[in-house]
């Protein structure tokens, strides 16, 4: 049973794992008790940790123990990695679990069913390029190089999104005056607001290629592709309107209730799962989608999903008719489009540093390989990754 709040160990569970980058949130807390019988999986500095069970989205994900989660342990959805450090180095081995190519030949081991898993025989059966340890160190160092920069832009739009809250917030409370409030049933009748759920997909409309079929744990304040199934042009074509728009607001209604993320011009083009449901603000004029988002992260919005959640048997589950009874509190067309064009400048920075994050992790997965092979020199390297960095 967890704790409501750490008194000393904490336990890492595959929701906290994601590809080189551990997650706090959610993180869960144990007694000291517990952590005892877990003794045998207790976490070290420099461990990696690698989801065994899971959806595409979350199996097979790694990442490193950061020193400030110590001391902690894993649940039995997680495993831990610990190098012999005269022969790997961890953060090379990292940078291998974690490329594309290599993430398809662990699902080859999958022992599961429809939930991916993976032994801890699998895992030490795996085949794994060691170069000498000052060349994977070099290797790792470049590579990180990369990660640091990912995870800067990451923090600048997390900075960004609370930018965007406050000054939403603050908007609404100085137009306290002028705030109205109507039914969603109302405003999709009209045609201002559509609200969809996803498709539920036949098998033989999923594809090696074509567009990404999105589940709930393709969210992550925004969207994230790496590990997904595809839809082929049958199954786009059947989905109609279950296909991603920029500035649809997409909000997980089942399983993990309630993430929230906003479809930018740069997102590619998805087919929504039955998890996923979309907010579409069909007519902008009366109905700003960038005011409509924030909306859906405050108080009024979260308090009815959470009031819907308790009156059905599912209570991880907000039903689509659920969604179109809510109510919603908002001034005039007029005034949101004010705030709405600060919101929207907000956001494109976002944009820009959301495609700069894919434009560098598609760099250190195109290195890794032709480093390894030996066809690119690593000094040649390390100066044009500084240069990129800067």
């Amino acid at each position: 049973m967890y704790l409501p709040y750490r008194e000393r160990v904490a336990l890492v569970r595959s929701q906290n794992v994601f590809d080189r980058r551990f997650d706090d949130d959610g993180l869960a807390f144990i007694s000291d008790a517990a952590a005892e019988e877990l003794a045998g999986v207790a976490l070290e500095a420099d461990d990696l940790l690698l989801n065994i069970t899971g959806d595409g989205v979350t199996f097979g994900r790694a990442c490193m123990v950061p020193p400030s989660v110590l001391p902690a342990c894993v649940n039995q959805h997680v495993v831990r990695i610990r190098c012999d450090r005269k022969k790997c180095e961890p953060a090379y081995l990292l940078a291998y679990l974690t490329h594309p190519m290599v993430k398809h030949y662990i699902e080859g081991f999958n022992a599961g069913g429809s939930r991916r898993a993976i032994t801890k025989g699998h895992i030490e059966s795996f085949v794994v390029p060691l170069p000498p340890l000052p060349e994977q160190r070099a290797i790792a160092r470049v590579l990180g190089g990369l990660d640091d920069k990912i995870e800067l832009n990451r923090r600048m739009n997390q900075t960004l999104e609370d930018m965007a809250r406050a000054l939403f917030n603050d908007w609404l409370e100085r137009m306290e005056g002028e705030l109205e409030t109507v039914t969603t049933q109302s405003l999709t009748d009209s045609g201002v607001l559509v609200i969809g759920d996803g498709y539920r997909a036949k098998r033989s409309e999923l594809r090696p290629t074509g567009l990404p079929f999105a589940r709930a744990g393709n969210i992550d304040g925004g969207f994230q592709f790496t590990d997904c199934e595809y839809m082929g042009v049958d199954g786009v074509q059947a989905a109609g309107d279950k296909v991603s728009r920029p500035l649809d607001s997409v909000f997980t209604s089942k399983g993990t209730v309630g993430r929230l993320a906003l479809v930018s011009k740069s997102t590619p083009t998805f087919v929504y799962a039955p998890q996923l449901c979309f907010w579409r603000a069909a007519d902008p004029s009366r109905l700003n989608p960038f005011v409509l988002h924030q909306w859906m992260h405050g108080d009024e919005f979260g308090e009815q999903v959470d009031m819907t959640k308790g009156q059905t048997d599912m209570a991880d589950y907000v039903s689509l008719t659920d969604q179109r009874r809510m109510r919603i509190t908002l001034p005039s067309p007029k005034r949101q489009a004010e705030v709405g064009r600060h919101l929207e400048r907000l956001y494109g920075m976002m944009d820009q540093n959301t495609t700069q994050i894919g434009t560098l992790a598609a760099l250190r997965d195109s290195l890794l390989p032709v480093l390894l092979s030996g066809e690119l020199r690593l000094h040649h390297v390390s100066a044009a990754v500084k240069e990129v960095v800067a």
